[in-house]
């Protein structure tokens, strides 16, 4: 029931607040020109490439890029194995009063993995890093810091080899940082009981101590037992967008430390939501946006949206959307480069 109201409801905002007409999904094998369609130039040669549901397809998928949500449209030529993928990492907000955020007609970054030090402080003036053992994607990192080559978000595994052999697990957010529903807070201790307060007004809260809910306020305290707890917020807005931050604390009558992770290297990128990624397949070989630095200089530039609702339900079923961009891509092991070249298309993405 709660869905079906939120899809109403987001129904009747796209009525109200939509910027472009909206029409039902079309055949392009029965329209005279080619609905969806890519055209540039690729290492210096033309590339068209034209929708006609017989060789040239455009196909729509979820993509999951280490843990964070994305969406994902293909064309591909089943002549030449040519498949061109543009991913579009969820927005912070995918939905808003005014309108779905998945795309907004402006210039997007490319996403461009960065090797990025994590490390955890401890609160307190406590010297709890000297006692940490980390485990992450299989790695052991003994001390408090552990590099990563991906932004994603991680499982982290950590161990207080001072208190006892257990291993504590929480998610940790490597790029992405969620600054407008912000989970993010403080503990202190009152009273013998931790308070926990959230800055977000309007929202759901919810609090829980070792994967169990303990409370919905706003502010709370609790009284917890002695030793260590992990602490997770989650917040979510009246549109259901959702944002989550988890830490740990060590408590005996009073708070002892609680741990924050940070960032121990100087390029510590956060605004990674929303981005792209552009993969294609040429010549039997993978290239990809990731790897290459320079595509942090180019823009992916976004047109004419248009939200295509299912004929019989009524619901968002498509965003189409035309493109422009240029890039540099690479193989995974930077071994060969494939130069994209005033890349203009129109394609579609399937958001429910």
């Amino acid at each position: 029931m709660k869905k079906t109201n939120f899809i109403l409801l987001l129904f009747s905002i796209l009525l109200t607040f939509s910027c472009k007409k909206i029409e039902p999904p079309m055949d392009p094998s029965e329209a005279n020109d080619p609905i969806y369609l890519l055209e540039g130039i690729i290492n210096g040669d033309s590339l068209n490439l034209y929708v006609n549901d017989t060789t040239v397809f455009i196909s729509d998928a979820p993509y999951n890029m280490n843990g964070v949500e994305a969406f994902s449209s293909t064309i591909s030529d089943l002549e030449t194995a040519f498949e061109l993928k543009i991913i579009l990492l969820k927005p912070e907000l995918l939905l808003t009063e005014t309108n779905v955020q998945l795309i907004t007609e402006t210039n997007k970054n490319f996403l461009v993995h960065q090797t990025i030090c994590k490390c955890f402080d401890f609160s307190n003036g406590s010297n709890q890093e000297n006692y940490i053992n980390l485990m992450v994607n299989g790695v052991n990192y003994n001390g408090n810091q552990f590099e990563l080559n991906e932004y994603g978000i991680y499982d982290i595994d950590i161990n207080f080899s001072n208190i006892n052999s257990q291993f504590y697990t929480i998610p940790v957010k490597i790029g992405f940082r969620d600054e407008i529903l912000n989970p993010y807070f403080d503990i202190s201790v009152l009273n013998n009981k931790i308070i926990l307060e959230s800055e977000n007004l309007n929202i759901t809260n919810e609090w829980l101590v070792d994967g169990n809910q303990i409370s919905t306020k706003l502010i709370d305290s609790i009284a917890v037992s002695n030793g260590i707890h992990i602490i997770t917020h989650q917040v979510t807005d009246l549109y259901d967008n959702s944002a989550s931050y988890s830490t740990i604390i060590n408590y005996y009558n009073e708070l002892i430390w609680q741990m924050t992770p940070n960032y121990c290297s100087t390029n510590s990128i956060e605004n990674n939501y929303g981005s792209v990624i552009i993969e294609v397949i040429y010549e039997g070989e993978k290239y990809t946006s990731v790897c290459n630095t320079i595509n942090l200089l180019n823009e992916f530039k976004i047109t004419n949206i248009e939200y295509i609702l299912d004929g019989p339900t009524q619901t968002i079923n498509f965003v189409k959307f035309n493109v422009n961009f240029d890039a540099e891509l690479k193989t995974i092991n930077n071994s060969k480069t494939l130069n994209l070249i005033n890349m203009n298309g129109t394609f579609h993405i399937k958001i429910i």
